[in-house]
């Protein structure tokens, strides 16, 4: 499983369901609705950009989560951008 480097220099394993909850913050923010199936497409692209890597630094990994949000709604993308 890929490792996620946080800013503080701590490594944890890539968990879907924290990327998952915390997109649906910005959503609820916004009232878009998160359904399953962005949820999943969202988990696939993102796993699809890391998955052939052994760590990832949390500033890249925002980046690639931003782009995908752009696939996935873009109104989640600009929501997130803007945090």
């Amino acid at each position: 499983m890929v490792q996620v480097r946080k800013s503080t220099g701590q490594v944890q394993s890539f968990d879907a369901n924290t990327l998952i909850n915390s997109i649906a913050k910005y959503a609820d923010n916004i009232n878009v609705e998160l359904s399953h199936t962005k949820n999943n497409r969202l988990v696939n692209l993102v796993l699809e950009k890391i998955q052939d890597r052994e760590i990832v630094e949390i500033d890249e990994l925002n980046s690639i989560i931003a782009l995908c949000l752009d696939e996935v709604d873009y109104r989640i993308a600009e929501a997130y951008r803007k945090a």
